[in-house]
């Protein structure tokens, strides 16, 4: 799954990737398209991390993605 598009700020650009990666796994599980990431990404929780295999310019690299705790708000 090829990233085309990237929030600045995101847990994703934290952790280091950049457009035009290529996700190829999420925790050890092969990644052939958007279906298969979100399903990684629904068993996370906030403070777990995604570990991802990434193709980047033919190479292969290894991203660790934190997720960010949430902050709980309430309207006053």
């Amino acid at each position: 799954m090829k990233i085309i598009e990237l929030e600045k700020g995101s847990d994703a650009d934290k952790a280091g990737l950049k457009e035009g990666d290529i996700i190829k796994e999420a925790n050890g599980a092969a990644v052939d398209g958007t279906d298969d990431l979100l399903a990684q990404t629904r068993e996370s929780r906030a403070g777990s991390t995604l570990k991802l295999k990434v193709e980047r310019n033919g190479k292969t690299q290894h991203i660790d993605v934190l997720f960010s705790k949430k902050i709980k708000t309430a309207d006053l």
